[in-house]
């Protein structure tokens, strides 16, 4: 079970079949998580394909099996179609941050595979050169020694596996293939970054018209510059032309208003859930009450619906004015809701509840009702009327795209550190509590956030992770645990399995659980988007993987050999230790255990999505109104913080073992290419996320996997200075200094290019050039690139997915959960939430139907919600009102409702473009025009609206009565020179003027 080896440092190391063991493990739980998947993939197509149910979805070559295969075939037909899809159809159909992640796992799986080839002679060239691992091959009459001997296995000491599991090349060998894997490296890395930054230049070519591409956040303005018009007028000055200006407002009032107005909001919906269920199941009872209220105030007479009133900052009930006038009020004829809870007939009475401590009890629906229309309206008074003082952050939108580059690039401002300006973030991606936050006390949280970081490490991460590594240590066992060591002694499978698969086991599951608490550091660091928090989260989980996964494993091992052998005493001879730990067997076998675990084990695991799986379960056992269904239905975003840090890891430990242990640099490279599969079928299935971060984390990858090429040959190095071996320190310093060197370089040359788009590409495209051959990259075919372009367009207020369930009707989208009170539908325009974000109306349970309607899990379908209310108002006011609902959806077919007009062709080339409507003189004839046509399904509650219309950004904010809302009036908004504002068109558009023409 023990055997010698070279020397003292060997001394005791264990041989028992640990790595059948492992690959044993491992392979069992890839193999039947990727059976369970495909089995289910089809099954529950909601959770394992949500991409394909969005809204304007466009179907790619991989999503064809599901539809043209049946039975046995179509469990593995997708296979094939998702790895033939080309990165390229990924980064024009998904977005710039999939393509990046999907680059990174096929360059390492790449690099790897090819390391693992070059080990092959590795072992080879130990074979014949290394005495201690074979006998002196014999000399033949020429002289020279004759190597079949070693080659065919004759003269060989040592079997196949023991020189695969420990090679122990010797110095030349070594060195040699330092340089080879260095050089290798170095040109993988070289040719990715070339990739990335012509795929940036065509994503962004692709988006110059969208509002966040030319758009900038400025921090830090001066006090006299602290004003809409006084901003513009600074930068046009400059001489750039400037479409629009958000100052960012001090909105405590109304972030406290919005608070009371939640809380109420959530109060009201559980106390109707009490009375009535979920699904109601009450006689008499319709979920449009308090609309039907809205409609019949003033005495109880009905009031014609007016254009206010459908507007999302219209109140809920008609105001007369006065902040007191709420439900149940006098002003408000209670008779009207008296009415309708007077045809409600169930077998629960009215809930009741006690207030305060020592009051009388009260209904509590009533109760809620009021302080719900206190709140309500003081949030909108506030919305009105309320003054906010202005804030050192503005964001500036440019009318062309190419003011928007150089504004971010120059110095704008005669004083240091004032008038900073840079890219601003997607609208979708700013979290906007954070956006005012002042330089100081970022600088605060800062150093709170990293001294808390300090204390995890030192006092919770180190500890548990040493702890797991003393299971690799003989003594300790027997010192701690006899009981444990009795069973390992007679039983060496079992001795393999706690020595080896159990520390992988343990460490990866507890650093599993360390992202939940940097993911919340990382949010209170008070960062300005929900990308940096990503990015940074990606910095720290880094950190806390190698520091826990690799160096402590090291350091343990060495340490506990030093104790074990008396030797502590001697502290001259600890660097020796550390730099001979990298060789130890127990350290080493840990990292092919832990490898192996990885690629073959959990990585096939990620297919189930057991993550989402089990928040959906939670958040459903916890779910009792229809807006608590609603956000936990919510289809989950991927967080590349969290997905790229475990593969920096693992490239990490096979750049650091991939000379001294070629089973490391095997098993990465299946780790890597299980991961690239797994991750395109998620990123073409699955994910969605409603923002891009501009690539941003290929740059943050870049330099870990320098530092993790560097951290190999510091370790290189140090294996040859304690051997006494001077010449190859030399190689390797001059290796080291060169990598350095080459890094800062490459950083330095690309750093331009991967934050900014260049401003002759942007010229080409604005000469009618096409994004993708000006950057050398071939362009998916238009219809594919639909879902991922709506995410810019004008008013695509929402994409959201959910399963056809009887606990709610999916009438909102869930609530933001970055600000919290205000609906989760992401803005085109740079507006605080707070000011003009859609406000939640109570959300009342639907009435119990009949199982048969669709609510068994084989008839499950997806309800697509599309919140474009602007198009139904229009369709309103020019053919009525929709046609009045059956009473029984399998009573009536499908209706097709007709009578939208479609827009401007030309949108269709600009889908970005601001809504400008041509206006037409009383005696000129209005051109006809071919109508456009809704659908709408009873049975499903899918409507369709055409995608070719023009839809107005600013409905929410707007009067709809019959002409488009004046954007200059918008509370957060302000539009500079609005007589001068055109549509920023793409090649072959034409302009507003000719339109009227």
């Amino acid at each position: 079970m023990f055997k010698g080896g070279r020397g003292d440092e060997k001394a005791g190391e264990y041989s028992g079949p640990w790595l059948q063991t492992q690959l044993t493990l491992s392979l069992g739980i890839g193999f039947t998580s990727f059976l369970v998947f495909c089995f289910l993939r089809t099954r529950w197509q909601l959770v394992y394909m949500p991409r394909t149910k969005l809204k304007d979805f466009s179907p790619a070559a991989a999503h064809v099996p599901d539809v043209q295969q049946r039975g046995w075939r179509r469990l593995f037909g997708w296979i094939i179609p998702t790895l033939r899809t080309s990165d390229y159809v990924v980064l024009q159909t998904v977005g710039l941050d999939a393509a990046v992640l999907l680059s990174f796992f096929f360059m390492c799986f790449c690099l790897f595979g090819l390391f693992s080839i070059l080990s092959f002679f590795e072992v080879i060239a130990t074979l014949i050169l290394e005495p201690d691992g074979v006998e002196d091959p014999p000399i033949d009459d020429s002289g020279f020694s004759n190597a079949w001997p070693v080659l065919n296995g004759t003269h060989m000491k040592r079997s196949f596996e023991d020189i695969l599991k420990d090679p122990r090349p010797p110095a030349t060998v070594y060195i040699t293939f330092a340089y080879i894997i260095t050089g290798l490296t170095l040109w993988f890395l070289h040719r990715n970054y070339h990739s990335f930054v012509n795929a940036r230049q065509a994503f962004n070519l692709g988006l110059i018209h969208s509002a966040s591409s030319r758009t900038v956040i400025v921090t830090q303005v001066p006090h006299y510059l602290r004003g809409d018009r006084q901003l513009a007028e600074f930068f046009e000055g400059c001489g750039w032309t400037v479409e629009s200006v958000n100052i960012g407002r001090h909105l405590h009032p109304i972030r406290v208003a919005l608070d009371k107005r939640t809380h109420a909001l959530r109060k009201l919906e559980n106390a109707w859930v009490d009375w009535i269920g979920n699904p109601a199941k009450a006689e008499g009872y319709t979920p449009d009450i308090y609309n039907n209220a809205m409609h019949h105030g003033n005495g109880g007479t009905h009031r014609q619906a007016s254009p206010e009133d459908e507007t999302d900052t219209a109140p809920l009930l008609p105001s007369t004015g006065d902040v007191s006038a709420t439900y149940g009020s006098t002003e408000l004829d209670p008779e009207v809701l008296r009415r309708e809870y007077s045809h409600i007939h169930t077998t629960k009475p009215r809930p009741r509840f006690r207030p305060h401590l020592f009051g009388s009890k009260v209904d509590t629906i009533s109760y809620w009702e009021k302080k719900f229309g206190i709140a309500d309206e003081m949030v909108r008074h506030l919305r009105r009327t309320g003054e906010f003082p202005a804030t050192h952050v503005a964001f500036v939108t440019f009318e062309d795209v190419k003011d928007t580059q150089c504004a971010a690039q120059v110095v704008t401002y005669r004083e240091h550190s004032q008038m900073i300006t840079n890219l601003a973030p997607e609208p979708r991606d700013i979290i906007w509590k954070h956006v005012n936050m002042s330089r100081r006390s970022a600088w605060i949280r800062d150093v709170v956030i990293m001294g808390i970081m300090i204390v995890v490490l030192l006092f919770l991460t180190l500890p548990t992770n040493a702890a797991f590594a003393s299971l690799l240590s003989d003594k300790l066992i027997k010192k701690r645990a006899p009981w444990l060591w009795n069973l390992m002694v007679h039983d060496e499978r079992l001795k393999a399995f706690i020595q080896t698969t159990l520390p992988a086991i343990l460490v990866a599951t507890f650093n599993s659980l360390i992202p939940f608490l940097l993911e919340w550091l990382s949010y209170m660091q008070g960062f300005r988007s929900r990308s940096a928090v990503e990015f940074s989260l990606l910095r720290k989980y880094y950190l806390f993987l190698v520091l826990s996964v690799l160096l402590i494993f090291l350091v343990a091992t060495t340490w506990l050999k030093w104790f074990e052998l008396d030797l502590g005493n001697n502290p001259s001879e600890i660097p020796r230790k550390l730099a001979e730990s990298l060789r130890s067997s127990n350290a080493r076998n840990f990292m092919v255990s832990y490898v192996c675990l990885q690629g073959m084990g959990m990585m096939p695991l990620n297919f189930l999505n057991i993550g989402p799986i089990c928040n959906l379960v939670i958040s459903r056992m916890f779910a009792r109104t229809p807006r608590d269904h609603a956000e936990a239905n919510a289809p989950p975003e991927i967080n590349y913080g969290w997905v790229m840090s475990p593969p920096l890891l693992i490239f990490t430990i096979a750049m650091v073992y991939s000379v001294e242990s070629p089973l490391v640099v095997m098993f990465a490279a299946v780790y890597f290419g299980i991961a690239y599969f797994v991750y395109k079928y998620k990123l073409l299935f699955v994910y969605f996320k409603p923002f891009e971060a501009g690539g941003t984390a290929w740059g943050i990858t870049f330099r870990r996997m320098i530092w993790g090429l560097l951290l190999f040959q510091v370790f290189v190095t140090g294996l040859f200075s304690l051997r006494k071996k001077p010449t190859a320190v030399l190689f390797m310093v001059a290796l080291l200094t060169y990598t350095a060197w080459w890094g800062f370089v490459m950083n330095r040359d690309f750093k331009p290019l991967s934050a900014y788009t260049a401003l002759c590409n942007i010229c080409e495209v604005q000469n009618g050039e096409g994004a993708g051959d000006v950057a050398g990259i071939p362009e998916a075919p238009r219809s594919q690139q639909h879902l991922n372009l709506r995410r810019y367009a004008v008013n695509d207020d929402t994409l959201y997915v959910a399963p056809a369930d009887s606990r709610t009707d999916y009438s909102q989208p869930p609530m933001n959960r970055f600000y919290d009170g205000v609906l989760n539908t992401g803005r085109r325009r740079y507006a605080s939430p707070a000011l003009n974000g859609r406000l939640p109306r109570p959300w009342l349970p639907a009435k119990e139907r009949s199982r048969e309607f669709g609510d068994g899990v084989s008839e499950r379908r997806g309800i697509v919600l599309s919140l474009r209310r602007k198009v139904a108002k229009r369709f309103q006011r020019k053919k009525g009102s929709f046609t009045d609902a059956p009473d029984s959806p399998r009573d009536e077919p499908p209706r097709v409702l007709e009578g939208v007009t479609s827009a401007n062709a030309s949108w269709a080339s600009n889908p970005w473009r601001d809504p400008s409507p041509a206006t037409t003189s009383p005696a000129t004839p209005t051109p006809s025009r071919s109508p456009g046509r809704i659908s709408f399904d009873w049975s499903s509650g899918v409507m369709v609206f055409p995608d070719d219309h023009v839809w107005d950004d600013e409905d929410d904010e707007g009067d709809d009565s019959g002409h488009e809302p004046d954007e200059s009036t918008s509370p957060s908004t302000y539009f500079h020179r609005p007589e001068r504002r055109q549509t920023i068109s793409g090649p072959g558009s034409d302009t507003p003027a000719q339109r009227e023409g």
